[in-house]
């Protein structure tokens, strides 16, 4: 196989199965997600590793369209009250660190929104708004147990792009509104 060809046929796979998995958003869960990011007064960011990284591109996208956001523990972040939004993005939904963040919130009555691949995670449990990326594997795949870090890399690139679609929906909204 020629190496263009090669290269071409990887990206069609990963096209496929981004595709697949975003067609599982439950799109009333997105809807309720935009609206409340487009209700809050202000949006604070905060994931762990390469979805922190996801979620600070995010947070610079809004920032750029006139929205107050925070990046959560930097120096310019301030403290949440219950007109805000916190929002998290985890593959597992399991991370302590992020349920012990969830947890302060809800105490302090700021809304919780969480994006995750799995359904009844404990981070999932505590949002108010949540999207589910369910991690499909494809036929002739192997389990995800043996596929761990493969399912963890497509969940990070679909939540770029339901992200980026946030985003682009939050942009329209406010040269329309």
């Amino acid at each position: 196989m020629e190496p263009s060809s090669e290269f071409h046929g990887r990206i069609d796979r990963f096209l496929m199965e981004l595709r697949a998995s975003l067609q599982g958003v439950n799109i009333e869960d997105y809807q309720a997600f935009r609206e409340a990011l487009e209700d809050a007064r202000r949006v604070a960011v905060f994931g762990i590793g390469r979805c922190g990284e996801i979620l600070r591109t995010f947070a610079s996208g809004l920032t750029r369209s006139g929205r107050r956001v925070d990046v959560m523990f930097t120096p310019s972040a301030q403290s949440l009250d219950d007109q805000d939004l916190l929002l998290l993005a985890s593959t597992s939904g399991k991370h302590a660190a992020l349920a012990a963040l969830a947890e302060e919130a809800g105490r302090e009555g700021v809304s919780l929104a969480v994006i995750t691949a799995t359904a009844l995670s404990p981070l999932s449990r505590l949002a108010n708004v949540r999207i589910v990326l369910p991690p499909l594997l494809l036929e002739g795949e192997v389990s995800p147990a043996e596929m761990l870090r493969p399912l963890g890399l497509r969940f990070e690139q679909a939540l770029l792009l339901v992200l980026d679609a946030l985003a682009l929906d939050l942009e329209e909204k406010g040269r329309l509104g």
